[in-house]
């Protein structure tokens, strides 16, 4: 039995420290791990993001700088997922207090259409983190200050809804159909122009999917328990036990392909999968 990571499964795009390329000594490209080769590319030599080694629980991440740093897909056509579900999965830190508005990552080229992460002041501070598809603000976290967030929006097709540390927050809301095709997909920025983040990101997953609560459990139980984060409710699926693969059968009518916290007795492993 092995950890279970997403590429067990289909994802659209997928980046993290691990893979970067780098030109003239800066990252130039965010590799995308999907397999489905897309492109995020820095817009100029100058707006190269910092890789930072060994930071988050020893894992690479890239730093912003809160000026011009950010990456942006080479296709205004794609990430836009305006008929169909999807998901995106993010680890990211605010570092800096400027600019007042920080972007983790957009669809549009502004914050009000297709999806985006986003800091804002609110009164002189920055003191909130929002996740919004379309017009629809799913979230708003306050008191967001420095911490490390791993966050999601979710769109099922009939709403859109957002996650922060493994749990349901917020309002649920409409799904988003008014993309501007024009503007690409960025990470970092609300455009290669606007809205840079003063900070760090660790890992981006996008899915082109519907998925299942257990589904989404397992793309945050693989980001938690890499990133060591600690703010996972106890009542997670994953919350203890790293989601796993390989071990196939029946138990408490449960699956144990995928790890599940009803597994009971005291037979533990802190090995590969986690839990027999």
């Amino acid at each position: 039995m092995a950890k279970w990571s997403p590429s067990n499964t289909a994802t659209y795009y997928w980046a993290n420290g691990s893979q970067v390329q780098q030109n003239k000594g800066a990252p130039s490209i965010w590799t995308d791990q999907s397999g489905n080769g897309r492109v995020l590319q820095r817009p100029s030599q100058s707006a190269a993001p910092s890789l930072v080694s060994a930071d988050l629980n020893g894992h690479d991440v890239l730093e912003f700088d809160g000026t011009n740093d950010c990456f942006v897909s080479d296709d205004s056509s794609e990430f836009n997922f305006a008929s169909s579900d999807f998901a995106v999965f993010c680890v990211h830190q605010r570092t800096g207090a400027t600019p007042t508005t920080q972007t983790v990552y957009d669809m549009g080229g502004a914050l009000n259409d297709g999806f985006a992460s986003y800091y804002v002041f609110i009164d002189g501070v920055i003191d909130v983190h929002q996740l919004a598809a379309g017009s629809s603000l799913l979230r708003s976290e306050s008191s967001a200050a420095t911490a490390v967030f791993c966050t999601a929006i979710v769109d099922n097709g009939t709403n859109a809804f957002a996650r922060y540390d493994g749990a349901t927050v917020g309002s649920a809301g409409s799904p988003d159909t008014s993309y501007t095709s024009s503007e690409p997909f960025t990470i970092g920025a609300t455009s290669a122009t606007a809205g840079f983040l003063n900070g760090k990101i660790a890992e981006v997953i996008v899915i082109q999917a519907t998925l299942t609560d257990r589904e989404i459990d397992q793309f945050e139980g693989y980001l938690l328990h890499k990133y060591d984060l600690s703010k996972f409710p106890s009542a997670h699926r994953f919350r203890r036990f790293t989601p796993a693969v390989g071990l196939h059968g029946v138990h408490n009518q449960d699956l144990l392909g995928e790890l599940a916290l009803d597994v009971s007795g005291p037979l533990v492993s802190d090995t590969l999968a986690g839990a027999i």
